[in-house]
């Protein structure tokens, strides 16, 4: 089942954002976005479009499956981003040992 209040934690603190910003951003309390994010109350579908306005993103990208345990590529690429050509190699050759099993 998908955790609305979750989803909207996890956005948030990926975008560094502290409860009391994103509160003011979409006029709320901060006590209530933290029902919201704790899932005591439902959020109201105008919120949930303030919230992903704020965050650039789409309602459909809002309601991806996004399990925390999993990574996507475009996690991997963001930790990719800045590193050295000679550190991207080793991560290169980390990846290719790892697919090849050993």
């Amino acid at each position: 089942m998908f955790d609305i209040g979750s989803r909207i934690r996890n956005i948030r603190k990926q975008n560094k954002m502290n409860m009391t910003e994103l509160a003011k951003k979409i006029n709320l309390t901060q006590p209530q976005l933290s029902r919201i994010e704790n899932n005591v109350n439902m959020v109201q579908f105008d919120t949930l479009e303030k919230i992903c306005k704020v965050f650039n993103i789409s309602l459909s990208e809002f309601f991806k499956d996004h399990d925390s345990n999993n990574i996507s590529i475009d996690d991997v690429i963001k930790e990719l981003q800045g590193l050295t050509p000679s550190q991207l190699e080793a991560i290169k050759i980390t990846i290719k040992a790892m697919k090849e099993g050993k």
